[in-house]
């Protein structure tokens, strides 16, 4: 899609053009320390899986995987402030803004574990239930880059402004993602890492979407 196109040229411009530019590697760093705080969890959880005498403590690594879903919120709305304020007025990226979001954490804490919450009850429903919850994901796909822009709103505000957004627009964030399937192949060869170059230029095109259709709308 053409507005495709133009989003990911923004969002190189932002990056600096090179994938070994300072922009880049500075986004490249935060999305690393982003993705390695959110699948640590995960980690952990294999660790804990163990096997005793009374079979897998299975109590104890769902709880560990879980967790995940209570560092979401605040360390996603610090990413998406990082790239929302480098396509605004540009500047370096500052590494610490990355961990400003525990500072408010309940409140940004509920804007990461809503939307997942209200998704998994979704998917619930028998047979279509994956499908809805998909779709009302791309809905609240905005919820980060509202908060960004209304700090007073709370997690339920954020999501009908984000499904207000994106209505009409699912295809087209759908679309937008799945065109960087190529560079995560590629940054997947990269020694697994490479993929975080990707999601630094995912991330910069996605604020550019934002910043188009966030236009109209009451609030913005």
């Amino acid at each position: 899609m053409r507005n495709n196109q133009y989003f990911k040229e923004q969002a190189r411009k932002d990056l600096g053009g090179r994938i070994f530019h300072n922009d880049w590697l500075m986004a490249f760093l935060v999305c690393l320390v982003a993705g390695a705080i959110l699948s640590a969890p995960s980690a952990l959880s294999e660790l804990f899986d163990v096997e005793n005498e009374s079979g897998t403590i299975t109590v104890t690594v769902s709880l560990i995987s879980a967790a995940a879903v209570f560092l979401t919120g605040p360390i996603m709305l610090c990413l998406t402030r990082i790239f929302l304020k480098k396509a605004r007025v540009g500047g370096p990226i500052v590494f610490g803004e990355l961990f400003q979001g525990f500072r408010n954490y309940w409140d940004h804490m509920l804007l990461g574990f809503m939307p997942a919450l209200f998704a998994g009850l979704w998917s619930l429903i028998p047979i279509v239930g994956v499908f809805f919850a998909i779709y009302k994901g791309y809905g609240w796909a905005m919820v980060y880059y509202i908060k960004c822009d209304n700090t007073t709103l709370n997690w339920k505000q954020c999501m009908n402004r984000s499904a207000e957004i994106m209505q009409g627009r699912r295809w087209e964030l759908f679309c937008l993602q799945i065109s960087f399937i190529g560079w995560y192949i590629l940054g997947a060869l990269a020694l697994g890492v490479g993929v975080y170059w990707v999601e630094a230029y995912r991330h910069a095109a996605e604020t550019h979407f934002y910043e188009r259709y966030r236009r109209g709308h009451s609030g913005f």
